[in-house]
């Protein structure tokens, strides 16, 4: 690996941290919703907003400054496309937070919230991995890398099923919910959460195939 491509890499790790911290709001949030704390889901919110704000001005001078130093075409895509993976993930990470602003959260019942914790907990852990995993590709480490991102796919097939045990139960007791608007957001909040995790797959994907062109040119 040349200098330039290892320097990329530190970067893209470093803006995968930033994105991470965003996610973990969402996680941040529903805890102090859940202890009645939504003055502090707030703060979480206005947090999330000003990283992601910091985060997207460090990936467009990434992508400027220094993508353009990688003569391998094929590098460049691939870590092109993680930078975009992951900026949707932060993008659907404080959308979600947004709809947790606008949602009174303990009207919702409680076997829904449990599902709620357990999806966003899974998505937590999804951006965690994909961290691991680019740790490991900037150390040379490609097959463990390859091994990381598998577990990624196992997290994303882990919160379809909690998404369908939610949507059934939102199913189940949504009539319990007196105002019906409240439902309209809750649905756009887990497919808001859907998406993300559906992100953080395919960053990993990338990341995994990155690992291997490496593999098959190092």
């Amino acid at each position: 690996m040349d200098v330039e491509t290892q320097q990329i890499l530190d970067s893209v790790y470093r803006y995968s941290n930033m994105v991470s911290d965003i996610v973990k709001r969402i996680a941040n949030s529903l805890t102090y919703l859940d202890s009645l704390r939504p003055g502090e889901a707030r703060v979480e919110l206005a947090k999330a907003i000003d990283i992601d704000t910091e985060a997207d001005r460090y990936r467009r001078k990434l992508i400027e400054n220094k993508l353009i130093a990688i003569k391998d075409s094929i590098v460049r895509g691939y870590i092109l496309n993680i930078l975009r993976m992951l900026d949707r993930v932060a993008e659907l990470a404080k959308e979600s937070m947004r709809y947790l602003d606008l949602i009174p959260y303990m009207e919702i019942p409680s076997p829904v919230r449990v599902y709620i914790q357990e999806i966003v907990k899974t998505s937590v852990k999804g951006i965690e991995k994909i961290i691991e995993a680019l740790e490991s590709i900037r150390r040379g480490n490609y097959s463990s890398t390859v091994e990381i991102c598998k577990e990624v796919e196992s997290l994303e097939e882990k919160v379809d099923e909690m998404l369908h045990n939610t949507r059934k139960n939102l199913i189940k007791y949504g009539e319990k919910i007196q105002n019906q608007i409240i439902v309209i957001f809750l649905k756009d909040f887990i497919e808001s959460i859907e998406s993300m995790t559906d992100y953080e797959e395919d960053a990993a994907d990338i990341v995994r195939a990155l690992a291997i062109y490496f593999t098959t040119t190092n």
